[in-house]
Formats: C-alpha cells, structure tokens, sequence
C-alpha cells in the first residue's frame, strides 16, 4: 500500500512523533475494502454451507432415528459445498 504523509499546519513546531500522521489513497481504501469483502464472503459461505448440513442431518438423524449417521454425512457434504463454492469463486460463476 502506498502511504502518503500529511505535513502538519504551519503555526505548529515540528515534533518528530506527535505530528506525523498517514492518510490512505482512495484506490488504497477500495483495495482494502475489496479485500474485507473477500475474507467476509469466503467466511460466510464456508460457515452457511457447513451449518446447514448440520441442520439437514440433524432433522434426519431425529426423524428417523439414526443418530449420527445423517449428521456426519451431511457436514461432510456441507464441507464438499463449501470447499466447490471456494474453488468456484475466482472463475466469477
């Protein structure tokens, strides 16, 4: 990131730690932001495909009684979704 240093007002004296101080660039703050949207997103998808696997298997498991069964075969088909979603991310589909 590139850094742009703001002098400080004129009637001051110049101290060399109180009043320097960094503003970000406009291109900066939308780079950084496109970068928060990213890490957000990969989270939301990785824990909204898991958690509903989670539910599926345990509405299953106690509708028909099996206890495990459908709640470890449908996380690991939420965390099948979740890893697809992620690789299909960067191909923009």
């Amino acid at each position: 990131m590139i850094y742009e240093k703001q002098e400080p007002p004129e009637d001051k004296p110049d101290k060399p730690d109180s009043n320097t101080s960094f503003r970000l660039s406009a291109d900066d703050k939308k780079e950084i932001m496109r970068g928060l949207s990213l890490m957000t997103h990969i989270g939301l998808t990785m824990a909204i495909c898991i958690i509903a696997g989670l539910f599926i298997g345990r509405f299953l498991d106690g509708l028909l009684h099996t206890s495990p069964l459908f709640l470890i075969l449908f996380i690991a088909f939420g965390s099948a979704a979740a890893i697809y979603q992620l690789y299909r991310m960067p191909l923009g589909k």
